[in-house]
């Protein structure tokens, strides 16, 4: 089991904080405080991955690779005022949302990443991004599952339940390209399954999805903004991708919270293996 906790860092709202202990309960992780300032304090790029945020909760500041001057250069940059080496406000500098929207999905491998992000520049060719918005290759995915909105408590629960969850390797075939929606008002561009159907509903049944909608594997190219002048556009972005295949084998199962409509942030990767260990930073 593997935690994204460099991610979550970027989605702390400017000119506010967290305390370890509830970075954790974010990963479903209550009792690993010290677990986390651990990971922080190995993060070799506090620049883009602004980890001097997490503080202890009682208020005092904790620890910095970078040393606690720096610390308090950085807090006092955005705005958050400290006297004796304690946040002072603490309470109202203090990011703790309640609630997360969590899906579960199938992250793409390096290579597949690789091709995705090929497709996604032919697109930038043909069609103007005002029109659309693109999927970030580096979250590109087969949703599984659609948590919605979770609790942390429950998402303990829930975190407990995948991280014992085992299943077998197996492969998945993505062709041809297809839409959301009428030809006047389509929604998403994605890439349609063609080998792997039997495995991924297996996946869907077995996580007890509540969805009412009829489960139907595929990954999300783009979102279209503005469905009217698409339609010019919809003929040449076909015959470009036509031929588009993807291939690659499915040996996890990652947790994600959704930012808005098109960014999704990696949280943990369930991959037959209890032990919690650290993704890289990109």
């Amino acid at each position: 089991m593997q935690i994204h906790f460099y991610s979550f860092l970027k989605i702390i709202p400017k000119n506010q904080i967290s305390t370890y202990g509830d970075f954790a309960k974010f990963f479903g992780l209550p009792n690993h405080a010290r677990y986390i300032g651990k990971l922080l304090n190995q993060n070799k790029n506090p620049d883009k991955y602004p980890c001097f945020k997490i503080v202890e909760a009682s208020g005092f500041l904790g620890g910095f690779a970078l040393g606690l001057e720096e610390k308090i250069k950085r807090l006092e940059k955005i705005n958050i005022s400290i006297k004796n080496k304690k946040i002072k406000n603490f309470s109202k500098n203090l990011w703790k949302p309640e609630f997360y929207n969590y899906f579960l999905g199938i992250p793409l491998d390096k290579k597949s990443q690789k091709k995705f992000k090929k497709l996604q520049n032919k697109i930038k060719k043909i069609i103007p991004e005002k029109i659309i918005s693109l999927q970030n290759p580096e979250t590109a995915h087969i949703t599984i599952n659609f948590l919605g909105k979770i609790s942390l408590n429950n998402l303990k629960i829930l975190v407990n339940k995948f991280k014992k969850l085992k299943f077998s390797k197996f492969s998945v075939k993505m062709e041809k390209i297809d839409f959301f929606g009428t030809p006047s008002s389509r929604i998403i561009c994605f890439i349609d399954c063609k080998k792997g159907i039997k495995e991924l509903s297996k996946l869907n049944k077995l996580l007890k999805s509540d969805e009412k909608q009829k489960f139907h594997p595929h990954i999300t190219i783009f979102r279209i903004k503005d469905a009217k002048k698409f339609q010019k556009y919809e003929n040449k972005i076909k015959k470009t991708l036509e031929k588009t295949s993807l291939n690659f084998e499915i040996n996890k199962l990652r947790l994600y919270t959704a930012v808005g409509n098109i960014h999704q942030i990696p949280l943990i990767d369930f991959d037959n293996d209890e032990k919690v260990s650290v993704a890289r930073a990109n």
